[in-house]
């Protein structure tokens, strides 16, 4: 596990999860554009600082956690 996940990865993953839980979801491309002052430039979702900086012990991998996390979502979102 080193922390580190990039925005495609995540956002297929995100996707990939939609599509098997709610019914007729299609997964868009991503759109990508001109970074902007705001943006992190950094291509990966990364938490080696909080390692670094604070000694945060990572302990669960996003793969592991995400059908959690979507499975609540999807059941919130449905009483909506």
């Amino acid at each position: 596990m080193n922390g580190r996940t990039s925005h495609n990865s995540l956002f297929k993953m995100i996707g990939d999860s939609l599509l098997e839980r709610v019914e007729g979801f299609q997964v868009n491309r991503p759109t990508y554009r001109d970074f902007c002052a705001e943006d992190v430039y950094h291509p990966l979702t990364d938490i080696i600082k909080a390692i670094d900086l604070l000694g945060y012990k990572l302990t669960h991998r996003i793969e592991d956690k995400l059908d959690r996390a979507m499975e609540w979502s999807v059941r919130i979102l449905a009483q909506c």
